[in-house]
């Protein structure tokens, strides 16, 4: 895995996390974290020759969020023009996207954000060269 890209966002929250409500969560599972920050990480690399890519979030997860890969810069919107994605279950895990690597494919870990009522980039990585 030499030509792996990573990308990391550091995100504050409030302790308690009032801001996410129960049918945002795949479960309850999901509040027992009590620090006032979270990681969410992205990481896009080959193995046999597929772009793959890996991601760990170490707070709660949201219902609709998912990873993406595009083919250039992600869109404005998010929800569209990607080349392949898959939704986030856990924190953490790979998507096999099973696209050719090569050249200028970037990454992104996806969120809805209720506040604006649209998708949102939480953190991204790529293009790759």
């Amino acid at each position: 895995m030499s030509n792996v890209l990573k990308s990391k966002t550091i995100i504050k929250r409030p302790t308690e996390p009032s801001f996410l409500s129960e049918d945002q969560l795949p479960s309850k599972k999901e509040y027992i974290h009590n620090s006032n920050t979270y990681t969410i990480s992205i990481d896009l690399f080959q193995e046999f020759g597929s772009v793959q890519i890996r991601w760990r979030n170490n707070g709660p997860i949201g219902k609709f969020d998912f990873v993406a890969l595009y083919e250039g810069y992600v869109p404005s919107d998010p929800n569209t023009g990607y080349s392949n994605w898959q939704w986030v279950t856990d924190s953490q895990g790979t998507f096999n996207t099973e696209k050719q690597y090569g050249s200028n494919w970037t990454a992104a870990y996806v969120a809805w954000d209720f506040e604006l009522g649209k998708y949102v980039v939480v953190t991204k990585v790529g293009p790759t060269s």
